[in-house]
């Protein structure tokens, strides 16, 4: 009677396909210290019925596991980009309530935050949970910059997700060491404009308004008017009369603007204060008070270096030179291209100026 393999029976293959495989997978150097304490040794214990050799152990991750077992579809599962995010920002969070290596959390939490990221519209929300989580692990830890810098990268659709996000970045700016108020204000002027986009005026007057503490005070006079400019446009749109012109008198005072935005500001002045159908009293309104009896017109002739009393003469002085420059109806004359290039001396150029006194 001829021997037979145990290899080729149908219980040997079904010892070395199924059964052997898992044997090997589930050697880990956690098993086999745990048995070592018992002095014995898992690897020994099996090596009749398994080859250590022809496998790479330990298995240290769930989804190669059920890759030596050649269960590819479950390995799939585990390896999914849309679960393994959510692995790392669960040994993120572990790390930082076991109080346990502060690098190793952080890298956890990036990890999931980049792949949720990575994954498109789907993984928005989850991105968002964890970005929420780090920045409070962050902020626990006094590392407020780092945070503002997550809140910042938190992603948002809607204007009112990325107005409170703005917010928060800001105030983390506000709580560093030491604290970072341009930043502060700049995010907060950001968040405004975002609560304006969903309508949230009061939010937007709020963060303006905490903005605006910051550069008062300062040589930043732009900024300061687009504040002003905006608060004030707000609270006449809430009808609140009373803040709208005080804010837009603020902004009447920009001399360092150009010529164009102060006839912008006085407009939108004009048109508020029009809208209200009140009457305010305005006593800081800036436009000039021209005082008529202190003009005086000088020559640029002798009587510049002369005396004050030289500008007291008669007024028929100035006929002569009326005639040059308003020629009469009965005398017709050419107009200036058609002069000679030397102009005769009743023809002379002559530079006047205009001195007087505004209030």
């Amino acid at each position: 009677m001829a021997m037979v393999d145990p290899a080729n029976t149908t219980l040997g293959r079904m010892l070395l396909d199924e059964i052997s495989p898992v044997v090997m997978v589930l050697r880990t150097p956690l098993v086999e210290e745990s048995c070592r304490k018992n002095g014995l040794s898992f690897t020994e214990m099996l090596s009749p019925f398994c080859n250590f050799n022809n496998i790479d152990v330990p298995v240290r991750t769930a989804s190669d596991q059920p890759y030596r077992l050649r269960k590819f579809r479950l390995r799939l599962f585990y390896a999914s980009e849309i679960r393994q995010p959510n692995i790392e920002e669960m040994m993120g969070l572990t790390y930082f309530m076991l109080d346990q290596s502060r690098k190793d959390a952080e890298y956890c939490m990036e990890n999931a935050f980049s792949t949720y990221m990575k994954i498109g519209s789907s993984g928005l929300q989850n991105a968002t949970r964890c970005g929420l989580w780090w920045g409070e692990m962050l902020k626990a830890r006094d590392q407020y910059k780092d945070a503002a810098g997550v809140y910042f990268r938190i992603p948002g659709e809607e204007p009112l997700h990325s107005a409170v996000m703005l917010e928060q970045a800001s105030y983390c700016y506000l709580f560093s060491s030491p604290p970072m108020l341009r930043k502060y204000g700049f995010h907060l002027v950001l968040s405004g404009d975002h609560y304006k986009k969903c309508d949230q005026i009061k939010h937007a007057i709020r963060t303006y308004r905490g903005a605006l503490s910051v550069f008062n005070g300062t040589a930043w006079n732009r900024i300061r008017d687009h504040i002003h400019f905006h608060i004030g446009t707000w609270y006449a749109i809430l009808g609140i009369s009373d803040e709208a012109i005080n804010h837009m008198l603020e902004v009447l005072a920009c001399g360092h603007q150009s010529k164009t935005t102060q006839e912008l500001f006085l407009r939108d002045f004009f048109q508020i204060v029009q809208k209200t159908g009140k009457t305010f009293e305005v006593s800081r309104l800036q436009l000039p008070i021209i005082n008529i009896s202190s003009f005086r017109v000088v020559f640029e002739d002798h009587r510049t270096y002369a005396s004050s009393s030289a500008a007291s003469v008669r007024e028929n002085l100035w006929s002569s030179l009326e005639e040059d420059m308003v020629p009469s109806l009965t005398v017709m004359k050419t107009n200036w291209l058609e002069q000679p290039k030397i102009l005769p001396k009743k023809y002379r150029e002559s530079s006047v100026c205009v001195a007087g006194g505004m209030k």
